[in-house]
């Protein structure tokens, strides 16, 4: 092998390395053509919501924005979240979309995080379809006790089991529907087959992770 076709090899790797790192970081669904599971998850969502707000309660959604990166899958979520919310007499007192940089990963800017939580009515749920609030050490001492109750899609946006258990603790989270992946020992491969039960888990206390410690840096 001569030194032109070793360099473009090894260019091609490091291409390869990149695309499965921005897959990693950037994922948002676990790849499905089944639109029974997204709008499971929308529902499941809507369950737990109304666990904390009541059927009636008052409801605040954070989404992301897909009208200029296309997201099918959280679109259908987000729909069948608020046709179950509407069904059960709730109302949505706002909708944030959040535009994101494709490049990034899914999660909402803690700086608005903390805004929106700060200004959300007492007695409102937060629902959040892009993970919970990732917030630094001086910013969760900044927040003090929440006066509203938070319910996150977990989909890639937590390090595992051991950083979710922390939000329940710290009071930033009150339900989760996660992924699988998320909460296993390894988290090489992303959940492809079955139904909502085998790719999710809704998470409403803390006991249900076990014994599981404090996670890492977000993969």
């Amino acid at each position: 092998m001569n030194r032109r076709t070793t360099i473009t090899v090894l260019s091609c790797t490091a291409i390869a390395g990149s695309l499965l790192a921005f897959l990693l970081l950037a994922v948002d669904w676990p790849p499905s053509n089944d639109a029974a599971i997204p709008e499971a998850v929308g529902e499941s969502m809507a369950v737990e919501a109304q666990k904390l707000g009541g059927s009636s309660g008052n409801f605040i959604v954070i989404a992301r924005d897909t009208s200029t990166f296309k997201q099918p899958a959280a679109d259908l979520a987000l729909a069948s979240f608020l046709r179950a919310i509407r069904k059960g007499g709730g109302s949505i007192s706002g909708l944030h979309s959040v535009e994101l940089d494709p490049l990034r990963p899914v999660q909402v800017p803690s700086g608005d995080y903390m805004e929106l939580l700060h200004s959300a009515p007492p007695g409102s749920v937060v629902v959040s379809f892009m993970g919970p609030p990732i917030l630094t050490e001086e910013q969760r001492g900044q927040l003090g006790a929440l006066k509203t109750k938070v319910v996150a899609f977990c989909s890639g946006n937590i390090a595992g089991a051991g950083e979710l258990r922390r939000l329940f603790d710290d009071g930033l989270v009150h339900s989760a529907v996660v992924a699988r992946y998320l909460l296993a020992s390894s988290k090489s491969t992303l959940a492809s087959s079955g139904g909502f039960d085998s790719q999710y888990l809704v998470i409403s206390q803390p006991s249900q992770l076990g014994g599981a410690t404090t996670g890492g840096s977000q993969p």
